[in-house]
């Protein structure tokens, strides 16, 4: 499991780091969005593992996640994570990405 998890995260950033950053990969968003979509949701959910209490690293999210259902999903917290997570520079997200692993030296 941990070995095909790290091929998927090299392909993936294989992938944003390789095109265009300003493609649309969906109808609204561009790969440096959807990359930190990504990259955000990973984020915060391995912070979320840690502790109940622990504050999460991008503001605004606790309350979102609580009042975001599947009819609101797009204008909730899909929204406010791309709001309070801002970085689109596809390296960067990457290393987020890298470093939520473990490892951000590689």
């Amino acid at each position: 499991m941990r070995a095909a998890l790290a091929d998927a995260c090299t392909r993936f950033e294989t992938l944003i780091t390789g095109i265009n950053p300003q493609a649309m990969a969906t109808a609204e968003w561009t790969v440096t969005d959807t990359a930190a979509h990504v990259t955000g949701i990973a984020w915060m959910y391995t912070t979320m593992v840690v502790s109940d209490d622990t504050p999460l690293p991008i503001p605004g999210m606790r309350d979102a996640i609580l009042a975001t259902t599947v009819d609101n999903i797009h204008g909730g917290v899909n929204a406010q994570l791309l709001r309070g997570y801002p970085e689109r520079e596809p390296r960067v997200i990457a290393a987020r990405r890298r470093a939520g692993r473990g490892d951000a030296g590689r």
